[in-house]
Protein backbone atom coordinates (compact mmCIF):
# COMPACT_ATOMS: atom_id res chain seq x y z
CA UNK A 1 0.00 0.00 0.00
CA UNK A 2 1.44 3.45 -0.91
CA UNK A 3 1.51 6.10 1.87
CA UNK A 4 1.47 9.79 0.46
CA UNK A 5 3.27 12.36 3.03
CA UNK A 6 2.30 16.03 3.23
CA UNK A 7 5.88 17.58 1.65
CA UNK A 8 7.76 19.73 4.54
CA UNK A 9 6.14 22.99 4.83
CA UNK A 10 8.42 25.87 3.17
CA UNK A 11 5.99 28.28 4.84
CA UNK A 12 7.91 32.27 4.92
CA UNK A 13 6.02 32.88 7.98
CA UNK A 14 8.82 30.74 9.66
CA UNK A 15 5.98 28.00 11.22
CA UNK A 16 7.96 25.19 9.48
CA UNK A 17 11.25 27.11 11.72
CA UNK A 18 11.93 25.12 14.55
CA UNK A 19 15.63 24.46 15.26
CA UNK A 20 19.47 25.96 14.46
CA UNK A 21 19.38 23.84 11.53
CA UNK A 22 16.64 24.92 9.96
CA UNK A 23 17.91 28.47 10.33
CA UNK A 24 20.60 27.80 8.85
CA UNK A 25 19.01 25.74 5.89
CA UNK A 26 16.79 28.59 5.43
CA UNK A 27 20.16 31.37 5.09
CA UNK A 28 21.98 29.44 2.45
CA UNK A 29 18.65 28.50 0.02
CA UNK A 30 18.41 32.31 0.31
CA UNK A 31 22.24 33.35 0.39
CA UNK A 32 22.42 35.19 3.32
CA UNK A 33 25.92 35.67 4.79
CA UNK A 34 26.63 32.85 7.48
CA UNK A 35 29.85 33.88 9.12
CA UNK A 36 28.87 35.83 10.98
CA UNK A 37 25.23 35.43 10.34
CA UNK A 38 23.37 38.01 8.97
CA UNK A 39 20.61 38.06 11.84
CA UNK A 40 18.37 41.47 10.07
CA UNK A 41 17.96 39.60 6.93
CA UNK A 42 17.22 36.06 8.75
CA UNK A 43 15.00 37.40 11.05
CA UNK A 44 13.22 39.46 7.50
CA UNK A 45 12.34 35.91 6.09
CA UNK A 46 10.85 34.71 8.81
CA UNK A 47 8.71 38.29 8.83
CA UNK A 48 10.37 39.55 12.11
CA UNK A 49 10.65 42.88 12.30
CA UNK A 50 13.79 44.25 14.56
CA UNK A 51 14.20 47.43 16.13
CA UNK A 52 16.45 49.52 18.27
CA UNK A 53 14.52 50.90 21.12
CA UNK A 54 15.17 52.52 24.28
CA UNK A 55 14.11 49.91 27.13
CA UNK A 56 14.57 50.10 30.45
CA UNK A 57 18.11 49.29 31.67
CA UNK A 58 17.34 46.48 33.29
CA UNK A 59 15.54 45.12 29.87
CA UNK A 60 18.07 43.35 27.08
CA UNK A 61 15.17 42.66 24.67
CA UNK A 62 11.49 41.52 24.04
CA UNK A 63 9.57 39.62 21.15
CA UNK A 64 6.05 39.98 20.57
CA UNK A 65 3.26 39.29 18.43
CA UNK A 66 0.55 41.89 17.98
CA UNK A 67 -2.53 41.73 17.41
CA UNK A 68 -2.16 41.71 13.51
CA UNK A 69 0.22 38.38 13.93
CA UNK A 70 3.11 40.52 13.67
CA UNK A 71 6.18 39.72 15.57
CA UNK A 72 8.56 41.75 16.33
CA UNK A 73 11.76 41.78 18.37
CA UNK A 74 13.27 44.68 20.30
CA UNK A 75 16.61 45.16 21.81
CA UNK A 76 18.00 47.43 23.91
CA UNK A 77 19.31 50.13 21.76
CA UNK A 78 21.51 51.56 25.33
CA UNK A 79 23.78 47.75 24.56
CA UNK A 80 26.70 47.08 22.94
CA UNK A 81 26.75 45.78 19.19
CA UNK A 82 27.90 42.05 20.05
CA UNK A 83 24.75 42.47 23.06
CA UNK A 84 22.65 43.12 20.58
CA UNK A 85 23.60 40.69 18.19
CA UNK A 86 23.31 37.76 21.22
CA UNK A 87 20.01 39.33 22.53
CA UNK A 88 18.38 39.80 19.12
CA UNK A 89 20.22 35.37 18.34
CA UNK A 90 18.22 35.38 21.62
CA UNK A 91 14.99 36.48 20.45
CA UNK A 92 14.73 34.76 17.20
CA UNK A 93 15.02 31.59 19.37
CA UNK A 94 11.74 32.26 21.13
CA UNK A 95 9.95 32.69 18.09
CA UNK A 96 11.60 29.03 16.94
CA UNK A 97 10.97 27.38 20.19
CA UNK A 98 8.50 29.00 21.75
CA UNK A 99 5.89 31.18 20.07
CA UNK A 100 3.67 28.47 20.69
CA UNK A 101 3.84 29.17 24.20
CA UNK A 102 2.66 33.14 24.86
CA UNK A 103 2.85 35.81 22.21
CA UNK A 104 5.26 38.44 24.47
CA UNK A 105 9.10 37.35 25.78
CA UNK A 106 10.91 39.97 28.03
CA UNK A 107 14.39 39.16 28.94
CA UNK A 108 16.12 41.17 31.44
CA UNK A 109 19.81 41.55 31.54
CA UNK A 110 20.31 38.79 33.52
CA UNK A 111 18.69 36.18 31.72
CA UNK A 112 22.23 34.75 31.47
CA UNK A 113 22.24 33.51 34.89
CA UNK A 114 22.01 29.90 36.14
CA UNK A 115 18.46 31.02 37.82
CA UNK A 116 16.87 30.95 34.45
CA UNK A 117 13.74 29.26 33.55
CA UNK A 118 13.89 26.38 30.80
CA UNK A 119 12.87 28.15 27.96
CA UNK A 120 15.49 30.92 28.63
CA UNK A 121 18.39 28.44 28.71
CA UNK A 122 16.82 26.78 25.84
CA UNK A 123 17.39 30.11 24.24
CA UNK A 124 20.66 30.88 25.13
CA UNK A 125 21.80 27.81 23.69
CA UNK A 126 19.90 28.05 20.82
CA UNK A 127 21.27 31.98 20.27
CA UNK A 128 24.96 30.54 21.27
CA UNK A 129 24.66 28.09 18.47
CA UNK A 130 22.98 30.48 16.00
CA UNK A 131 25.89 32.97 16.24
CA UNK A 132 28.76 30.56 16.97
CA UNK A 133 27.93 26.97 14.83
CA UNK A 134 30.05 24.29 15.86
CA UNK A 135 31.46 23.38 12.82
CA UNK A 136 32.23 26.45 11.97
CA UNK A 137 33.81 27.33 15.30
CA UNK A 138 35.66 23.69 15.84
CA UNK A 139 36.81 24.65 11.95
CA UNK A 140 38.58 28.15 13.31
CA UNK A 141 40.38 26.38 16.67
CA UNK A 142 41.62 23.80 14.52
CA UNK A 143 42.74 26.74 11.96
CA UNK A 144 45.00 28.02 15.02
CA UNK A 145 42.34 30.25 15.97
CA UNK A 146 42.06 30.07 19.59
CA UNK A 147 42.04 33.57 21.20
CA UNK A 148 39.23 34.94 22.60
CA UNK A 149 39.20 38.05 21.03
CA UNK A 150 39.97 37.01 17.86
CA UNK A 151 37.16 34.22 17.97
CA UNK A 152 35.15 36.48 19.56
CA UNK A 153 35.67 39.08 16.25
CA UNK A 154 35.58 36.35 13.70
CA UNK A 155 31.69 35.65 14.82
CA UNK A 156 31.16 39.30 16.25
CA UNK A 157 29.81 37.91 19.79
CA UNK A 158 31.44 39.01 22.99
CA UNK A 159 34.28 37.07 24.75
CA UNK A 160 31.90 36.26 27.36
CA UNK A 161 29.82 34.80 24.42
CA UNK A 162 32.93 32.56 23.01
CA UNK A 163 33.65 31.70 26.27
CA UNK A 164 30.01 29.89 27.35
CA UNK A 165 30.10 28.30 23.97
CA UNK A 166 33.52 26.75 23.98
CA UNK A 167 32.47 25.59 27.60
CA UNK A 168 29.98 23.75 25.98
CA UNK A 169 31.96 22.13 22.81
CA UNK A 170 34.28 20.91 25.77
CA UNK A 171 37.46 23.22 25.15
CA UNK A 172 39.20 24.70 28.14
CA UNK A 173 41.23 27.67 28.83
CA UNK A 174 41.66 31.16 28.20
CA UNK A 175 43.61 30.69 24.83
CA UNK A 176 41.30 27.31 24.53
Amino acid sequence: MAVLRKPKSNNSDGSSINSVEDLYQLAREKSITCLPIDLAKLASLLQIKIMGAKLDETVSGVLKKDPAGVWTVLYNEGQSYVRSRFTIAHELAHFCLHRGNRDNFEDDVFFRTESSDWMEKEANRFAGELLMPRDEFKKAVDQGITNIDELARRFAVSTYAVRVRAKELGYKGHGL
